[in-house]
């Protein structure tokens, strides 16, 4: 009797105590992750679609964010349309 109300106080010790540092997770595992937004992304291509045409060249214009997708996107007047799928690869 004495031995299963020790293991009930033991499990009940350990269910309020800390967990052991082995589990806890270090911070140097983790980071802060800075996202592109939608109002960023159309200054980038403002800024790429200005100076395209200061140089007199259309383009076609892709802004993506982290993981790769599609945030913004602009074809100039007299781009080339292959260009939209050079842009986009």
């Amino acid at each position: 009797m004495h031995a299963i109300l020790a293991a009930r106080q033991s499990r009940r010790q350990s269910l309020n105590s800390p967990p052991p540092k082995e589990s806890v997770i270090s911070e140097s595992l983790l980071r802060e992750v800075t996202e592109l937004t939608y109002a960023g992304a159309r200054v980038v291509l403002d800024a790429c679609v200005a100076k395209a045409a200061e140089m007199g060249v259309p383009q076609c214009v892709v802004v993506v964010d982290n993981g790769g997708h599609y945030l913004a996107f602009a074809r100039m007047d007299g781009a080339k349309v292959l260009s939209t799928f050079t842009a986009t690869q």
